[in-house]
């Protein structure tokens, strides 16, 4: 390409180039020694050359003396577009895209019952910022919603979890993606999450065995036994009726967790299905108390598909069979919820209407403790 004289100084220069009557001004770059940062200027644009040429020397000599980062033009547009982007999108937008590209920590989909309680906890927060833009969103706009207290009709532990989520959110939105710089310049939520008070629950009184014997007692035969199971291994609903019969090793009385229940769908919809434990920790290996295996093998062979020996013992080594402890009367899988509608009516009984199967277990019953059930 032919030139004409070029204007220049130490640091950078103006070029009139005579194929197009126009203008081209280069300087090096600060952060690519030996390379150039260039701009064209169309015919009778020399001035505008010179004026853009003098800015950006004056732009690296900035950086310099503040210590900053030098941003080539092309970079400083795109955050500069980042920055309109942000005051033209609302948080509703945002959070809806975030939810619709959640992963887990390992970039896998997470269980549809845990996505639908981060819809629930997002869905708070779309009704608190609404179509507020997602740069508009200060500090003092945080504490406004953590003060709306009125706002959280299931209490304190659900607006714990939308805050999480507020917080989860606006740290992507303040976090640079590979070379695409942040949506916002920092994250407005500077606070910790708030502390929880302990639920009512945990303020339950333990089952006694003698409540716990009632409440068995007032249960369908076929789910009866849920009950102790639970209290004595301290089980989630989910993984007492995840229980395979396989699950129980009494060669060397030992209780396998190794799974909880899901939904088949992302959606948390769709038929039962054994899952992953909600935590790792919950898998384990459970000793089995010598007291409760003449129960558990009672319940095995009496309402179970698990075949037994001549004696109506349960088989070792079937380990192909997929029978699950409790079975239910009308699907493969018991519902929890069929589990706790029986315990809802049978807990009256027992006078301990305050009960929840979860307060099993915090029972936990000791060895002695099975004794009193044991064979009942």
């Amino acid at each position: 390409m032919s030139r004409k004289k070029a204007q220049r100084n130490s640091r950078g220069s103006v070029f009139a180039l005579a194929s197009t009557g126009g203008y081209r001004a280069k300087y090096l770059n600060p952060e690519r020694p030996g390379k150039y940062v260039t701009k064209a200027f169309k015919k009778g644009q020399r001035l505008m050359a010179e004026n853009w040429l003098r800015n950006e020397l004056k732009y690296v000599d900035a950086c310099e003396t503040d210590g900053v980062r030098y941003m080539t033009p092309r970079e400083r547009e795109l955050e500069h577009r980042h920055e309109r982007e942000a005051h033209s999108v609302t948080f509703r937008e945002y959070a809806e895209a975030f939810l619709e590209n959640y992963r887990a920590a390992d970039g896998s989909r997470i269980t549809g019952a845990a996505m639908r309680t981060k819809r629930t906890a997002v869905g708070h927060l779309i009704d608190y910022f609404g179509d507020v833009n997602l740069a508009d969103i200060t500090p003092d706009a945080v504490n406004g919603f953590l003060d709306d207290k009125e706002r959280y009709g299931e209490g304190r532990y659900s607006m714990r979890r939308a805050f999480q989520a507020l917080k989860a959110i606006t740290r992507k939105a303040s976090t640079p993606d590979g070379d695409i710089p942040p949506l916002i310049a920092s994250n407005p939520c500077t606070q910790p999450v708030p502390r929880t008070r302990a639920s009512q629950q945990a303020r339950i009184p333990e089952v006694t065995p003698n409540e716990l014997k009632v409440i068995a007692d007032n249960m369908p035969d076929y789910m009866r036994i849920g009950v102790y199971v639970q209290a004595v291994f301290a089980l989630r609903i989910s993984e007492l009726c995840a229980l395979q019969v396989r699950d129980f090793d009494f060669k060397r009385r030992t209780l396998h967790i190794r799974h909880a229940l899901a939904r088949s769908n992302d959606d948390d919809t769709g038929e039962l299905i054994l899952a992953d434990t909600k935590t790792e920790d919950s898998a384990a290996d459970l000793p089995i108390p010598v007291e409760f295996i003449p129960e558990l093998k009672h319940h095995i062979a009496v309402y179970t598909d698990w075949p037994t020996d001549g004696e109506g013992n349960p088989k070792a080594n079937v380990r192909n069979n997929p029978a699950m402890f409790l079975r239910a009367k009308h699907s493969k899988i018991m519902n929890p919820n069929s589990l706790r509608n029986q315990f809802d009516r049978a807990r009256v009984e027992a006078g301990r209407p305050d009960l929840h199967t979860h307060t099993l277990r915090a029972t936990a019953c000791d060895h002695r403790q099975v004794e009193l059930f044991a064979g009942g």
